[in-house]
């Protein structure tokens, strides 16, 4: 018997491959905007690698944005983040499970990059 279902269009990911999401939560009591920038800082990348990440959104108290699978398994990134246009933060970051990167802004004034939070 087939492990995975029969239907059309669907297809197992390839075993020893993988991408990690990178995931933004807002607990701070107001809105924010923010924006997040991955930029693959290995030398054997694909320039279409270099940026898999580069987007600004608004969201609400309590609100998480996630960004599914464009980081891959084993590339190390620089991660950027800047709040309300005020201030930037920076952390590097290599994937290497299916946990992925939280990004948490609680109002303060720093960014916390947390690798695998659960």
């Amino acid at each position: 018997m087939c492990a995975f279902p029969r239907k059309t269009g669907f297809r197992p990911h390839r075993l020893g491959a993988g991408a990690a999401d990178v995931s933004v939560h807002n607990l701070h009591d107001e809105p924010i905007t923010i924006s997040i920038r991955a930029e693959n800082i290995e030398e054997n990348r694909t320039q279409e690698d270099k940026i898999p990440i580069d987007e600004t959104v608004t969201l609400e108290s309590a609100q998480t944005h996630t960004v599914h699978n464009k980081t891959r398994f084993g590339s190390k990134y620089t991660v950027s983040v800047s709040v309300n246009n005020v201030y930037t933060e920076e952390a590097n970051w290599t994937p290497d499970s299916g946990g992925g990167l939280h990004v948490i802004y609680d109002g303060s004034e720093n960014v916390i990059f947390a690798d695998e939070f659960a």
